[in-house]
């Protein structure tokens, strides 16, 4: 296997042990940005495995984000070395991310144009009760 092949897998390894961060798989691997975006541009078996590296950490990051909307377990240690393990409470946040970007189709999430056309409608209304 050539260098630059050889540097590419091991590129790819640390992106994947980074979870993606590009700056820290390049200190590992010992290259810089560019010469990691060179390959994203230049060497198409490069930018293949980059792009399912990046397809793996998406699924990890949603089977987390899905994990805190079951809500999750913790473990803690008391004082007197009692082991405590509960579950918390579903991520009210993590639902509500979840429908505004996942549930567009079912109609979750804000239609921001029809918001910002209602004030001036919304200011009227008030401002002529005000006068009354």
């Amino acid at each position: 296997m050539r260098t630059a092949k050889k540097r590419q897998a091991k590129m790819i390894e640390a992106l994947m042990a980074t979870k993606g961060h590009i700056g820290k798989s390049c200190r590992l691997v010992g290259i810089t940005r560019k010469t990691h975006y060179d390959w994203l541009r230049s060497v198409p078996d490069y930018k293949e495995m980059y792009d399912d590296v990046e397809d793996d950490i998406l699924d990890f990051s949603e089977e987390k984000l899905h994990d805190l909307i079951d809500g999750v377990y913790v473990e803690e240690i008391t004082p007197e070395g009692e082991r405590n393990v509960y579950k918390e409470k579903p991520c009210k946040t993590c639902i509500i991310f979840k429908l505004k970007t996942k549930g567009k189709k079912r109609g979750y999430g804000q239609e921001e144009e029809n918001v910002s056309r209602n004030i001036p409608v919304i200011l009227n209304i008030v401002a002529a009760s005000a006068k009354k």
